[in-house]
């Protein structure tokens, strides 16, 4: 794998567990508020 396509890899892997970080966040959000 190329310096470039790993960085891209990376980056992609690390955008979606942030988006699973934020649904988390928003579903305990949701379910503390009732």
């Amino acid at each position: 794998m190329s310096a470039s396509a790993d960085a891209l890899y990376m980056s992609a892997l690390h955008h979606v567990t942030v988006d699973l970080d934020i649904e988390r966040h928003t579903l305990r959000a949701g379910v503390s508020n009732g």
